[in-house]
């Protein structure tokens, strides 16, 4: 998914488990820790790269992440999104 379908995604995911009420506030929170993310991955990674001299550790552990969080996204039990309008 490209970067400019994750803001309307998102927002429609939050206001579809939360409620429209709350998406304000809760977008503002991950936008925080998001731009935080995005702003401190490349020193990261050129970090690893100065340290290890390769990008290899780096990818296998974005791997590894990226693996957990379609466990954890796979195993939560009782979300039913709201019937699509049209």
């Amino acid at each position: 998914m490209g970067f400019g379908a994750m803001m309307p995604a998102r927002a429609a995911l939050i206001a579809d488990l939360y409620g429209a009420a709350h998406d304000g506030q809760i977008n503002g929170v991950l936008t925080l820790f998001v731009t935080g993310s995005r702003a401190l991955a490349p020193v990261g990674a050129g970090a690893v790269h100065d340290r290890l001299g390769n990008y290899d550790p780096l990818l296998w552990g974005l791997l590894v992440a990226s693996a957990i969080a379609t466990v954890a996204v796979l195993l939560v039990r009782g979300y039913k999104p709201s019937p699509v309008a049209g």
